[in-house]
C-alpha cells in the first residue's frame, strides 16, 4: 500500500517524484524516448527508488543490468519483449519482437543507470475507429506479466523500498478518445501533449502487484476523461 511519510523522510520520495516528472517531460518531446514507437498515444510506466535523506541510491552496472533482464519478461500492451537488445539501441534497453524486429516498435523496456524503470506500449488506438477508447489491454498486460516483472527486476537491483511509481499517456494532443462511460459515438479530443497522475509511493516492491498498479492505469483513464470534459 502507499505509506505516509513525516517531513525529512518526505524529502527523498519529492526527489523520486521531480526525477520522474523531468523523465517524463523529456519523453513527451522529439527523441525522448530510447526506441523510436508507432506513431500514436503511448502508455508509460515509471519507477524509481527513493533512497534516503542523504544520499541517491545507485546500483552498480551489474545489478542494473541484471534488472534489464528480469524486466524484459513484461508484455507491454501485450507485445512480446524480444531476448536481445539491438546494436544501436541504448544500454539496457528491450524492444518488442513487432513489428519485424525493425523500428519503430511497439514496446520497449528500460532501466536506467540510476535504477530507473520504464515500460512503454504504443499501438493504443482502436483501429477500426482511430480512437483510444480504454487502457484495458494494459491492465491485462500488468496482470499477467508486468508487475512480476517490475517486482523481480527491482530485487535483482537489491532495492526493496520505499519506490515511487507513475504513469502516463504520451503522444496525446490531438489523439481523440471515447469518454469513460459514453456511448461509443460520444468523442472528445485531448489538447494536452501528455497527460499524467499523481505520482504514488510504495512502502516496498512487494507492493508492486497488479492491483496496485492497474489502480494508476484507472486513475490515468479517470484523468484522460477528465481533460477530455474540460475541453
Amino acid at each position: 500500500m502507499t505509506q505516509a511519510f513525516g517531513k525529512a523522510a518526505r524529502e527523498p520520495v519529492m526527489r523520486a517524484e521531480r526525477e520522474l516528472a523531468m523523465r517524463l517531460e523529456a519523453m513527451s518531446k522529439d527523441g525522448g524516448l530510447q526506441l523510436p514507437i508507432t506513431p500514436g498515444p503511448l502508455f508509460v510506466l515509471l519507477a524509481l527508488a527513493t533512497g534516503e535523506a542523504d544520499f541517491v541510491v545507485l546500483p552498480d552496472s551489474r545489478a542494473c543490468e541484471a534488472a534489464a533482464q528480469e524486466l524484459r519478461r513484461a508484455r507491454p500492451g501485450g507485445y512480446v519483449i524480444s531476448e536481445r537488445t539491438g546494436r544501436t539501441f541504448p544500454p539496457r534497453t528491450f524492444g518488442s519482437d513487432y513489428p519485424d524486429n525493425s523500428v519503430p516498435r511497439y514496446a520497449y523496456v528500460h532501466v536506467s543507470e540510476q535504477g530507473m524503470m520504464e515500460i512503454v506500449s504504443g499501438e493504443l488506438a482502436d483501429k477500426a475507429h482511430g480512437l483510444v477508447v480504454g487502457l484495458g489491454l494494459i491492465e491485462q498486460s500488468i496482470r499477467e506479466r508486468d508487475a512480476e516483472a517490475m517486482r523481480a527486476a527491482f530485487e535483482a537491483l537489491e532495492v526493496d523500498g520505499p519506490i515511487v511509481v507513475t504513469a502516463a499517456l504520451l503522444r496525446t494532443r490531438d489523439a481523440k478518445v471515447s469518454s469513460p462511460g459514453a456511448v461509443s459515438d460520444c468523442v472528445g479530443v485531448l489538447h494536452v501533449p501528455y497527460v499524467t497522475i499523481e505520482p504514488r509511493c510504495f512502502s516496498a516492491r512487494v507492493e508492486l502487484h497488479a492491483e496496485h498498479l492497474n489502480q494508476l492505469v484507472s486513475d490515468l483513464w479517470t484523468e484522460v476523461g477528465r481533460q477530455v470534459s474540460s475541453t
